[in-house]
């Protein structure tokens, strides 16, 4: 009779703890409209309202950090953390994550430089071999700039805005930056809009994604984020 009621005790056990939801570690880097912080410190932007949604509709619960791009992949590399916020997909980040169908948003790669600076431009990446690139460490910036980058002379830095001021400063002659984050950053005090121009055509237009960690056992939780990501967002 004793062993009867343990092993029941130990189903009933198993059956209670089954039904608490699951907490997945996502993190990024602020990435305007997409992952940052509001005016009150608290965590906003569509991949916010993506998350928030999906973990009630998948009964689930989530922690949400920020770090360094560079730190923030490696992570998700290493196991660290179940799933990227945002990265574009490419041939490399393939190996090591498994990306959602569906992306959740679209970036423009733009040239910028600065205002009174000449620089022929009609999209060939080969005609800047002579000029200092500057470009954000870690970012995928699509298949054309990956041709051509061991020909250019590129500078990297941690940030957009990084890349702004050196290029006030004249230490670069161009950057190559996705226009969302240009459009915030260039917002900032320290920055002087009038001194710089956007060139015509863009680089290329690359989709950002959801992106699972292969060393987690992620594949269930994967399948159903994936159909929730790729059904109409309900109407508000």
């Amino acid at each position: 009779m004793k062993i009867v009621l343990i092993l029941t005790f130990i189903c009933f056990s198993i059956k209670t703890l089954s039904k608490e939801p699951i907490v997945y570690q996502f993190v990024g880097s602020s990435f305007p409209n997409i992952l940052t912080y509001d005016k009150d410190g608290a965590l906003t932007g569509s991949a916010v309202k993506i998350i928030e949604r999906a973990s009630k509709k998948l009964n689930f619960k989530y922690e949400i950090t920020l770090y360094p791009w560079v730190r923030a992949t490696e992570m998700v590399k290493q196991g660290k953390a179940d799933i990227l916020i945002g990265p574009y997909k490419t041939v490399e980040r393939e190996k090591f994550m498994n990306f959602t169908d569906d992306h959740f948003y679209e970036d423009q790669i733009i040239l910028v430089t600065l205002r009174d600076k000449k620089v022929k431009w009609s999209g060939d990446l080969s005609s800047l071999v002579n000029l200092k690139v500057g470009v954000v460490r870690g970012w995928a910036l699509g298949k054309i700039y990956e041709k051509y980058k061991s020909k250019l002379q590129v500078t990297y830095a941690e940030s957009t805005d990084k890349l702004l001021q050196m290029l006030q400063l004249e230490r670069l002659d161009i950057i190559i930056i996705h226009k969302r984050s240009y459009t915030e950053d260039i917002k900032t005090d320290f920055i002087d809009i009038t001194k710089f121009k956007i060139l015509s055509p863009e680089l290329s237009s690359q989709k950002g994604y959801f992106a699972f960690s292969k060393r987690k056992e992620l594949s269930r939780f994967m399948k159903a984020f994936n159909n929730f990501i790729g059904s109409p967002s309900p109407k508000k």
